[in-house]
C-alpha cells in the first residue's frame, strides 16, 4: 500500500466546502493534500505566481554567470568582455526589478 492507505468520507456544509475549495484553488494542491496539511498544523499558502518563478530563474541564471566569471578570473582566462557581459546582465536585471517594484 502507498503512504495514504486510509480513505474516508468527509461531510461538510456548503460554507465549509466553499472554504475548502478556495484553499485548494489558491494553493494549487489537491483536497487531500490540503486536509492532510491542516491536520498536521501546517499553514496553507497560496501557490507562488509565475512572475516569482521567472524572478527566481533570472536570479539563478545571474548567479551562474557570476560563478563562471569568478572561475575564469581564478584560472586567469577572464577577459574584459566576460566582465562586461555579466555587468550588463546585472544592470538589465536591476532595471527590470526597479521598474516593477521600486518606481
Amino acid at each position: 500500500m502507498g503512504k495514504n492507505e486510509y480513505s474516508m468520507l468527509l461531510q461538510l456544509d456548503r460554507y465549509e466546502k466553499n472554504i475548502l475549495d478556495e484553499l485548494v484553488r489558491k494553493s494549487g494542491k489537491s483536497k487531500s493534500s490540503v486536509i492532510r496539511g491542516m491536520i498536521e498544523g501546517c499553514k496553507i499558502h497560496e501557490k507562488p505566481t509565475d512572475e516569482l518563478y521567472d524572478l527566481l530563474y533570472d536570479i539563478n541564471t545571474l548567479s551562474s554567470d557570476i560563478n563562471k566569471l569568478i572561475t575564469r578570473i581564478d584560472c586567469g582566462i577572464a577577459t574584459r568582455g566576460h566582465l562586461e557581459y555579466v555587468v550588463e546582465k546585472i544592470d538589465k536585471f536591476y532595471d527590470t526589478l526597479a521598474a516593477k517594484y521600486i518606481y
